[in-house]
């Protein structure tokens, strides 16, 4: 075995703790490579256009993305709002207002006696 080369084994539990990494975790060297290769391949005078609409393709994905996430939490708040309105309804209210407490006795009441 070399010096300096470690073998490690890791326990399920320490490879989970790793963190994950996004699947699109593009760094500066990557994003200058791949300009440079599009300037390669298209040319000074169609880059521009093309950026602009690359640019406008990956806002609206964004906003759809966007929008989606946004209806799944309504629908989800909508669905609690309706499960609360059917424990409501399946708990008795009538009856839960029907079996109030007596009111407590006043100093009025205590002096008629």
């Amino acid at each position: 075995m070399r010096s300096g080369c470690l073998t490690e084994t890791r326990s399920p539990v320490a490879i989970s703790r790793i963190p994950e990494r996004p699947v699109f975790d593009v760094g500066f060297s990557e994003l200058a490579l791949i300009g440079l290769i599009a300037l390669l391949v298209l040319g000074p005078e169609r880059l521009p256009p093309v950026i602009r609409n690359v640019g406008r393709w990956m806002g609206r994905a964004q906003r759809m993305v966007r929008d989606f996430k946004s209806q799944v939490d309504n629908d989800g708040s909508v669905r609690e709002l309706s499960r609360f309105e059917q424990s409501l309804r399946s708990n008795d209210l009538n009856r839960l207002i029907d079996d109030k407490p007596a009111p407590e006795p006043t100093v009025a009441d205590s002096d008629k006696r």
